[in-house]
Parts: structure tokens; C-alpha cells; sequence
């Protein structure tokens, strides 16, 4: 069976040895979309110009990372791409800059026109042929009014993504698109195939019978004040059964994550960190009166594997996997010397991707759980 998304990665510190030992991998005349995920460890400006230098003729589109998910798992300070076939795949894309003004009716007008361009251009009839792939600046916070709108304005059609990581510095975030990288933006991919594909989510974390009310709240800045009208990681350490807050190390938080219930769905809200005024920040949206569930993760690797075997129901063989993973599950599966056995099975399928600072399925924004697109073979 013919292979037409081609993942490709590259470990060389020096950055034009790495951008050349990618361009070595695949056939670029033959490419229309390489996106590419990168450690902050690279310089970004001499990034962005060996890859001008390199892939000039193509679209080119990427973000920065907390860690690489290549050819080989899970990679650290290296660079992943994944090529897209000009023969199965037609590419539209538009940039979001200065998302932090929240231009929320912009955002709807500039999708919708996306989308009605990429339609009209590529002929394109049926929208069950087309998925949007997000990129956006993790540090943000602005992912859940984004994606909510651009979900909408897309009418419901399927759309995965991943918040740009900087290797857990929390300083700045890059998107790389158009032979410059930006900050403060977000990209919005659509791509039509007639391939068979599923958008997925992978979640090890599911809600206990513990609940607690969030009290008091700072929403703007995704800080948690109060829980159950007490500071909140004095409460939140008792729902844990500690005695005191200092107890609450990145470990126990990242084992303890809480979650909210939507419907029959279960969506994770990690927390960032707790602050020295007994405070919580977020990794996600947090809002007065919400109610939040203390959860427990089950093993990764099961779920994960489940999850895979859910989408080979679906689509039949994997061709490649497209995978935004929370950097959380892989500093949980670091603690848990996991890390090389979940690597080794999204190798297994092709999987190429990054880890995260949040995921979006659809019109939702979240926290550690994998999101993303299989896509399978051309019916014989």
C-alpha cells in the first residue's frame, strides 16, 4: 500500500544539518503541506531561514514544542515533519494574529471565508472529506473562546489541535507560517482528502465520586482562589487527604488532576501550579460556580492502545497518526518508566506530533489527554 504522509525527523543539534537531513527524507516536488514541530532549543530565526532555504516551494507550517513525537516516539530538542502527498491531500490555511484581543467576530468572518474559499478552489462536495487542524500559541489563554468559535464557523465539521509548547519555560510560544515564526497567533489548517481518516481522543483520567465548587476565581488569568469557600490548595490537598498544601508536589498534582463533566463526556482541567497565596493556576478555562471532579488515571498504555484500536474499527490499517499529546502524560510517563513503551506504540502506527500545553477536539479545549487525526489507506 502506497504511503502518502511521510513522517520524518531529525535528532542534529546544528540546524541546517537537521532541516538538510529532513529534506533528505521525502520528496518535496511531490509534497503540498510539510508541517513541522520543533524544540525551542533551536534558534528560531536561523529555523525559519534554513527552512525557506530547504522548502521555499511548498507550505510550511509548524509550532514550537514541549517535545517531539517522531519516527522513533517520543523525541526531546529535535525537530519533527510530516509530509503531505500534492496527490491525495488539498491544503487551505489562514493566520490568526493578536489572538489575545479576543476578535471574536473576526475570527468567525475570517473562517467562514477559509472555508468557502478551500471549497471552491478544490471542488470540494462533501464535507465529510475535510478536517481543520489548529495550531496555536499555548501560552494565550485564549484556546477555549478560539476554538469555540472557529468550531462553529466551521458548522460543526471536524477539527483536532494542539497548543504550542516552549519546553516548559511558560515564556513564549512560536507558530511558524509563511517563512516567519509569530507569537501571539494561531493557524488554522483545512485539509481534504478522500482518504479514509477519524479525528480521535485518548484519555486515561476519569472523574471519582469527590467534588468540590469553585468559590472564588480569577478567570482571566485561569487562577482558582477559592474551593468550596476555603483557599483552594488547602481544600484541594484535603480532597486529597494531606494535611497541608506544601505537600502538593508536581508529581501528586499530576496524579490528581480534576476534571469536568459535560453531558456523558468527562473533560480534564490540569493544574499549572500552585502559588505561594495558596492560589491555583490552570492550564485551561476555570469559572465561578463550576463544579469540578477530584480524578484518577488508569494505565496509559491500555488506554492509549484501546483508543488505537477503537480508530482500526473505524478506518482499517493506519497510514500515519497526526498526534497532539499532552506534555503532562509524558512527564507522567517519565515518573512511571513508561515513556519508551508508549513511544514504541505510536511509532507502531507512523505517529508524528508534538507534546502540548493543551489539546482541542472539536470545539473544546482541554488538558492531558491525546488528540488527532488517524488517517488510513486507499481502498484497493
Amino acid at each position: 500500500m502506497e504511503e502518502v504522509v511521510k513522517v520524518t525527523s531529525s535528532k542534529l543539534e546544528d540546524v541546517d544539518a537537521a532541516i538538510a537531513e529532513i529534506n533528505q527524507q521525502f520528496d518535496v516536488a511531490s509534497t503540498t503541506l510539510l508541517l513541522f514541530f520543533f524544540s525551542t532549543s533551536y534558534n528560531k530565526e536561523a529555523l525559519a531561514k534554513a527552512v525557506q532555504q530547504h522548502f521555499s516551494s511548498i507550505m510550511v507550517i509548524g509550532c514550537s514544542t514541549s517535545g517531539e513525537i517522531g519516527k522513533e516516539g517520543y523525541n526531546q530538542h529535535s525537530i519533527t515533519a510530516i509530509a503531505f502527498s500534492t496527490n491525495e491531500f488539498q491544503v487551505s490555511a489562514a493566520l490568526y494574529p493578536n489572538i489575545k484581543q479576543l476578535q471574536l467576530t473576526q475570527w468567525h468572518n475570517k473562517t467562514i471565508e477559509l472555508y468557502e474559499s478551500h471549497r471552491s478552489n478544490f471542488n470540494i462536495e462533501n464535507k465529510k472529506e475535510m478536517f481543520s487542524l489548529l495550531l496555536i500559541d499555548g501560552l494565550s489563554r485564549c484556546e477555549e473562546s478560539f476554538v469555540r468559535v472557529v468550531s462553529k464557523a466551521m458548522r460543526g465539521g471536524p477539527m483536532i489541535g494542539g497548543s504550542a509548547g516552549d519546553d516548559l519555560q511558560f515564556s513564549e510560544t512560536y507558530i511558524f507560517y509563511k517563512g516567519k515564526m509569530h507569537v501571539n497567533c494561531g493557524v488554522l489548517l483545512l485539509i481534504s482528502t478522500k482518504l479514509p481518516f477519524t479525528i480521535f481522543k485518548s484519555q486515561h483520567i476519569h472523574a471519582t465520586d469527590k467534588k468540590v465548587v469553585v468559590t472564588g476565581a480569577i478567570p482571566e488569568k485561569r487562577v482558582i482562589t477559592e474551593l468550596n469557600g476555603f483557599p483552594a490548595a488547602e481544600e484541594y490537598a484535603r480532597m486529597l487527604g494531606l494535611t497541608e498544601p506544601a505537600q502538593l508536589t508536581d508529581t501528586m498534582i499530576a496524579k490528581n488532576p480534576v476534571l469536568v463533566v459535560i453531558g456523558n463526556n468527562e473533560y480534564v482541567r490540569s493544574i499549572q501550579g500552585v502559588n505561594q497565596d495558596g492560589s491555583i493556576t490552570f492550564y485551561c478555562a476555570i469559572d465561578l460556580g463550576i463544579v469540578l471532579r477530584i480524578a484518577k488515571g488508569r494505565d496509559l498504555y491500555t488506554s492509549l492502545e484501546k483508543s488505537i484500536n477503537d480508530i482500526q474499527h473505524k478506518i482499517g490499517d493506519i497510514q500515519t497518526m497526526i498526534t497532539f499529546d499532552c506534555i503532562l502524560r509524558r512527564l507522567e510517563l517519565l515518573e512511571n518508566n513508561q515513556l519508551a513503551e508508549v513511544g514504541a506504540l505510536l511509532s507502531k502506527y507512523n505517529a508524528g506530533g508534538f507534546n502540548t500545553y493543551g489539546e482541542q477536539i472539536d470545539g473544546v479545549h482541554m488538558n492531558q489527554t491525546c488528540t488527532g487525526v488517524a488517517i488510513g489507506y486507499a481502498d484497493e
